[in-house]
């Protein structure tokens, strides 16, 4: 039961079981707005939903249940340390909230006490379930990459808001205070300080407004009129704010995400390879198994036609898809590394094709290194040869003048 709470088979199940939630909430909200409809004379009839809500609230008592037997297979099979990671520790409460409502409100009758703030709160918290989809998300590299990102940004997130916040509500009183004086002049348009009454009379509406003009392009609406209607004198407000808030400390924390992302995609596609060489080098060691049983010699060697005919067996032809490599390259590698017909040292096999891409190029590279570890040995060879014919002419050279004396 551990190793199946842990595997990819059970996230794809509570993915689909997510997915279906989702969808039959999606359906209730629709079809209970008839119900509003009709409480606002806006229809005559609601549409059946008296006789559909029961039906969505045994389909809601079928998904809480799912949840809830997840959530205790979970605590019973896997440790209790999960519970420290922030989204697991949410679902669990998120389950149990609901399950709370299903299981004993609704039951005792108390769901018709909708004046109650904190009912109205848990009836609300079995929307944030669809936060459990998030753990489905993780199982896609994209959205795995996105989630973390954000989890990791919250800190900075944190103290951007904080940032932002401040220059708002401080730009916000220094802007109302402004506006207050206009408000008051009797030789002022009146629409006009109506307008500056209903965005800047208040300190939260003014920072509503300003906060406002920073997220999006509605400065315009306020900066406008207070520059041509009132004063130009707001425009040495109204500019530098644009200029520092929109397209400066906004960009700014949006860089950082940036950042944040790069930083995480990096990570990720660094463990996914590791993860990679390491599935490789479990499946080297059985190839490499494999073909010590056709080393009669014990020398680490397989002749060519045995390594030719071993790599047409099945369960070598499993491995090389296991590790991503293409039979056709494997034989040419094999030929390769014979150097003419020579046995084929496993090692270097094992070597060459834990190193190789499936691509043309990669093989070409590989031939043009066994080329050159080819002439490297020539060499050596070549050079072992004239310190041999040079030791047999010093020798001679050394008869021949003793024979002289």
């Amino acid at each position: 039961m551990r190793g199946f709470l842990s595997s990819f088979m059970a996230d794809v199940a509570l993915g689909v079981v997510i997915a279906a939630n989702m969808a039959v909430m999606f359906c209730e909200h629709q079809w209970s707005g008839y119900e509003c409809a009709l409480a606002l004379g806006k229809r005559t009839d609601d549409f059946g939903w008296a006789e559909a809500e029961p039906t969505f609230e045994i389909l809601e008592m079928i998904f809480v249940s799912i949840y809830l037997l997840d959530v205790i297979l979970r605590m019973i099979f896997l440790p209790l340390s999960r519970l420290r990671q922030p989204l697991n520790f949410f679902d669990t409460v998120v389950v149990v909230v609901c399950a709370i409502d299903v299981y004993i409100l609704r039951p005792a009758g108390v769901a018709d006490l909708e004046a109650l703030i904190i009912l109205r709160l848990i009836r609300a918290a079995r929307i944030l379930r669809v936060v459990r989809v998030l753990k489905f998300m993780r199982l896609f590299h994209n959205l795995h990459v996105l989630i973390e990102t954000l989890s990791s940004m919250l800190v900075d997130l944190f103290w951007g808001c904080l940032l932002l916040t401040t220059i708002i509500v401080t730009a916000g009183l220094f802007l109302g205070t402004l506006a207050q004086s206009h408000i008051l002049d009797d030789s002022l348009d009146p629409r006009t300080r109506e307008f500056l009454y209903a965005r800047f009379a208040h300190a939260t509406s003014a920072s509503y407004y300003l906060f406002e003009a920073a997220m999006t392009s509605a400065w315009v609406t306020s900066a406008g009129p207070m520059i041509f209607d009132v004063s130009s004198l707001f425009a040495l407000f109204w500019v530098p704010y644009v200029v520092m808030v929109n397209f400066a400390v906004t960009r700014v924390i949006a860089a950082l995400f940036l950042k944040s992302t790069l930083e995480v995609a990096a990570r990720e596609k660094e463990k996914v390879a590791n993860e990679a060489k390491k599935k490789k080098d479990k499946v080297a060691k059985r190839l490499k198994h494999i073909f010590k049983l056709a080393d009669g010699s014990g020398d680490g060697c397989v002749a060519l036609e045995d390594f030719r005919r071993m790599l047409d067996e099945p369960d070598v032809l499993e491995h090389l898809e296991e590790m991503e490599l293409n039979h056709n390259e494997m034989r040419a590698l094999v030929d390769l590394l014979s150097e003419g017909g020579k046995p084929v040292p496993i090692s270097d096999f094992l070597h060459a094709a834990l190193t190789m891409n499936d691509t043309a190029r990669t093989i070409h590279m590989m031939q043009t290194s066994i080329d050159v570890a080819r002439i490297e040995r020539a060499i050596l060879q070549l050079g072992a040869r004239q310190n041999a014919l040079l030791k047999k002419l010093s020798t001679a050279s050394l008869e021949a003048t003793v024979s002289a004396v």
